[in-house]
């Protein structure tokens, strides 16, 4: 038998339409207030605006990403800062290049998606303290065939290996985090997200990053993700996921076929006295 570290969340995840008129619409703020715990969006770009976000994509220079061990990473991620001047200046110029390219439909559309799903939070996008610009609105991930996918993770245990972040921008509040990205291309096989019915913190340690056998439990025991009950999510392109990643353990899955896996996507914070939502990469 399956086990569940943590409430089960499997019944907590809900499909919508973007073109749909509903007054409840205030889905991010159901997450937050934990009467939910992720949605798809279906529809929020059409084939034809997926078909132009991929084209421009596509011309990116190869020195502007980020290597990683499953692709690459468009624009470099909050990950890379280290420190409050060199590492930080360079995650600002790198930001820059997200910002020229000519996505301002885009950019408007994830404003839009935001602005209709928040409910009583102000959307915005964080800014850097030191340049009192802003941060990305997310990152180009291109999972690269035959590269694997994405060691499972949560957002808390990525919070705690950069928690910089949190001091080089706006106030935040780490405590409460989401994750969301929008589907632009799928692989011919694999790819899919699966999602753990495990918690933190009652699972919150890796001995290793890219183990993808066990994490570790709040007393240092092996939890093997075979024993874990899990459900896939495929959102299909020009549709977004929003979930709540910082406590839910998920993984992309390894990629099969000649063709990558192509997503936008980051998280979502928000602000101490509860007023704001931040959407950043």
């Amino acid at each position: 038998m399956k086990t569940i570290i943590g409430d089960n969340i499997f019944n907590n995840f809900i499909e919508v339409d973007f073109n749909n008129q509903d007054a409840d619409q205030n889905y991010i703020e159901q997450i937050y207030q934990s009467k939910l715990d992720g949605f798809v969006t279906r529809g929020v770009l059409s084939t034809e605006e997926v078909k132009e976000i991929l084209d421009i994509a596509s011309k990116v220079k190869e020195e502007d990403c980020l290597p990683t061990s499953n692709g690459r990473l468009f624009p470099y991620p909050y990950a890379t800062i280290s420190d409050k001047e060199k590492t930080l200046d360079g995650y600002i110029n790198k930001n820059e290049a997200l910002l020229r390219l000519p996505l301002e439909k885009f950019r408007t559309r994830i404003q839009d998606f935001f602005n209709k799903y928040s409910g009583s939070f102000n959307a915005k996008v964080p800014k850097v303290l030191k340049s009192d610009t802003p941060s990305a609105y997310g990152t180009f991930r291109f999972f690269m065939p035959k590269m694997g996918g994405l060691f499972v993770h949560c957002g808390y245990f990525f919070q705690e290996e950069h928690a910089i972040y949190f001091d080089v921008v706006e106030e935040m509040d780490k405590a409460i985090q989401f994750s969301f990205f929008m589907m632009l291309q799928y692989p011919e096989n694999g790819g899919a997200l699966t999602i753990y019915d495990m918690l933190w913190p009652e699972v919150n340690a890796k001995d290793v990053f890219e183990n993808n056998e066990y994490v570790l439990d709040k007393n240092r025991n092996k939890v093997y993700l075979k024993d874990v009950e899990t459900f896939s999510v495929r959102p299909e392109p020009g549709d977004i996921l929003i979930f709540n990643g910082g406590p839910i353990w998920h993984r992309v899955e390894e990629i099969e076929g000649t063709r990558p896996r192509i997503s936008f996507g980051g998280f979502i914070n928000f602000s101490k006295d509860g007023k704001d939502l931040f959407y950043w990469g």
